[in-house]
């Protein structure tokens, strides 16, 4: 996602697309399956690695709420290789500050 040479505007972009995926998959049930139909969960699990650790936990909060009571998702972050990018979080220890 990043190369160390994005603008500001490419950032805020990143940053505003998965806050908002965050909240609606949060207040909006159905709209874990519209993710998973329009092929999303590979991006979100990609923004997992990004940069910019705000991005890292909305994409965490995110796949937390495409993945609750929702086995297909479940599935597709798996496949998606999310689970090894989420184990790997743990050993990032700026993150966990």
């Amino acid at each position: 996602f990043t190369d160390g040479k994005e603008d500001k505007d490419a950032k805020a972009a990143r940053t505003n697309v998965i806050t908002a995926i965050m909240h609606i998959t949060k207040q909006t049930p159905s709209s874990k399956g519209i993710v998973r139909d329009i092929n999303g969960i590979p991006a979100v699990v990609k923004m997992i690695e990004d940069q910019d650790a705000a991005v890292v936990e909305k994409a965490t909060w995110t796949i937390n709420n495409l993945c609750t009571r929702d086995e297909e998702n479940q599935n597709a972050v798996r496949d998606a290789g999310g689970v090894p990018r989420l184990v790997k979080l743990l050993d990032n220890k700026e993150l966990l500050k």
